[in-house]
């Protein structure tokens, strides 16, 4: 297919797997959309200062990983965290999330984005065996610690 990079996102934003995404409620204070844009912009901002030092990284690779890696989460039935964990989709989502993005992408999804969303999930997963994988992994924890932290008054009602 060899799609452009923007492409390859506006693909994935437009894709009836990321629709059914938006507006789902995720880490109680945000949707799973903009969890996604979050974690890809960290990942760029990571990038870039890791840029700064000489340190190369495949950064549109590690984008499009980021903006596929909780595409898993669109089986999701409810915002029930009970039937998340129940159903294994905690640990499970980012296999999941590999074979929506293969629907998507087709032959433009590289080994190297398949490998990152796989596993970011670590310490549930292996640890990836990459830096992007743990740039993606960083991102999505600080974006995750960030959402929780914001609304940390719903605990305590």
């Amino acid at each position: 297919m060899n799609r452009t990079y923007e492409d390859q996102l506006r693909a994935i934003v437009n894709s009836d797997v990321f629709k059914r995404l938006t507006g789902q409620e995720h880490h109680y204070n945000t949707t799973l959309d903009r969890h996604i844009f979050s974690v890809a912009y960290a990942c760029r901002k990571i990038c870039s200062v890791l840029k700064s030092f000489g340190i190369h990284v495949r950064e549109k690779e590690l984008i499009v990983a980021a903006f596929c890696h909780d595409l898993g989460m669109a089986d999701r039935k409810d915002n029930n965290v009970y039937h998340f964990l129940r159903n294994n989709l905690a640990l499970r989502h980012g296999n999941r999330s590999v074979e929506y993005a293969e629907k998507i992408l087709g032959s433009d999804l590289t080994e190297l984005e398949k490998h990152v969303i796989i596993r970011h999930m670590f310490p549930t997963q292996l640890p990836p065996l990459c830096r992007e994988g743990w740039i993606l992994i960083a991102a999505d924890k600080y974006c995750t610690v960030k959402d929780f932290f914001k609304n940390l008054n719903k605990f305590f009602r």
